[in-house]
């Protein structure tokens, strides 16, 4: 299926993930889940939920600052199940405030129930951003 017949809540919750990421709001994405909704990724290797969305969250924006996703593709399978490539582009501050752009690409695989995400999967490699970290002297 194309990303223009991706059934329109899926679609929907993916945008509405990436514009809440993009507000720099914690709580914004966390309401993009649905009350039980979940997500693990490779830095909450452990599934997270509620309150632990929002504070996952807020560590990544306290730590990389101007962040910015991009939805590169769109791709579902059925009404609930989506998956999407997405690249953040940030700018990571160091103690001593050197400051080092980033760029990382991942895909995040998704179960969207009432136009909610109620599981969300995430990959990305966290190698990249350390090396690109280490090339500009701020690892």
């Amino acid at each position: 299926m194309s990303v223009l017949q991706t059934d329109r809540t899926t679609r929907d919750a993916v945008h509405a993930f990436i514009s809440a990421w993009n507000s720099h709001s914690p709580a914004a994405v966390r309401d993009v889940f649905t009350a039980d909704g979940r997500l693990c990724d490779p830095t909450n290797p452990s599934w997270i939920a509620g309150a632990e969305i929002e504070a996952s969250v807020q560590r990544v924006l306290d730590r990389y600052r101007d962040v910015a996703f991009t939805v590169i593709s769109v791709t579902d399978s059925g009404a609930d199940r989506v998956a999407f490539e997405w690249r953040m582009d940030a700018t990571s501050v160091a103690p001593d405030g050197r400051r080092a752009p980033i760029t990382v690409e991942g895909c995040d695989v998704c179960r969207v129930r009432d136009g909610k995400i109620a599981e969300l999967r995430g990959y990305f490699d966290r190698a990249t951003i350390m090396a690109q970290l280490q090339a500009a002297g701020a690892a």
